[in-house]
């Protein structure tokens, strides 16, 4: 890069050729780079008839050294040829410059600009013109290469959402405690195993009803429904005969009884 010792060179070389016609060095864009590298080693030719301040100031301003370089408004008042300017007066443009150019006809040379658009690959007058065909192109290929980007990143990307990343791990903490709470309850609580004494809470009304009956006769409950007796008299029972082939059944069989009244015979 370049910092501003490069301006005060500019400076230097316009105003020797606004001086003089010429430019201090020839140099084209078709100069060899070795070529152009001999301005470091030549030192421009400046005519006799040329005052010394003004020789002066075009030394310094052309210095190939950058740090011997005018590079500053102050060094720069400080030369002899414009140690009498009244800069704020130039500044504020009070002053009556020396020579005012003509408006009624051109003021440059017009073969220079047909020179230029002849020899020079790319004239600086179609510059603008080049440079604004440079961005447009370079804007399209911009755009073009930036929605195919962005299609393909919208496939492979997955948009990120804060609220269902919170929403779904506050659910995955609650469901984790929902599992702890059940699997603390099944631990606590257990199956009775046959003939093993139950739980009271775990008991059906069936069983609590056979139990209670059990304990008020003094028996053991039997697997067939509870008698009770309404007068404190015995009640005989007579005993129903069991058909043959039923033997053997278990007491939890009830067998059906047919209790149709037999037709009367017709007298």
């Amino acid at each position: 890069g370049y910092s501003y010792p490069v301006d005060w060179w500019s400076l230097g070389v316009v105003a020797y050729e606004l001086r003089s016609g010429n430019r201090p060095f020839v140099v084209h864009s078709s100069t060899p780079l070795a070529e152009v590298k001999n301005i470091l080693n030549t030192q421009p030719h400046y005519p006799r008839h040329w005052s010394d301040n003004f020789v002066d100031l075009l030394s310094k301003l052309l210095n190939v050294h950058p740090g011997a370089r005018i590079s500053t408004l102050k060094e720069l008042h400080l030369t002899k040829l414009l140690r009498g300017t009244d800069f704020e007066r130039v500044l504020a443009k009070r002053t009556n410059p020396p020579f005012k150019p003509s408006k009624d006809h051109l003021n440059c040379d017009p073969s220079l600009e047909l020179e230029e658009m002849i020899v020079e690959t790319k004239p600086l007058h179609k510059k603008k013109k080049r440079l604004a065909k440079q961005r447009s192109v370079h804007k399209e290929n911009n755009d073009q290469l930036h929605s195919q980007l962005e299609t393909q990143l919208l496939k492979e990307f997955l948009v990120y959402n804060r609220y269902k990343e919170l929403k779904r791990k506050a659910m995955e903490a609650k469901e984790s405690e929902w599992q702890q709470e059940l699997d603390q309850a099944m631990a606590n609580s257990h199956v009775s195993s046959p003939g093993a004494p139950t739980d009271r809470g775990l008991e059906t009304i069936s069983e609590r009803g056979e139990q209670a009956s059990g304990v008020s006769s003094g028996t053991p409950p039997t697997a067939g429904p509870p008698v009770h007796s309404c007068s404190a008299e015995p009640i005989a029972t007579t005993p129903v005969p069991v058909p043959s082939g039923t033997t053997g059944r278990s007491p939890d069989t009830i067998d059906y009884i047919d209790r149709t009244p037999s037709p009367k015979s017709s007298i």
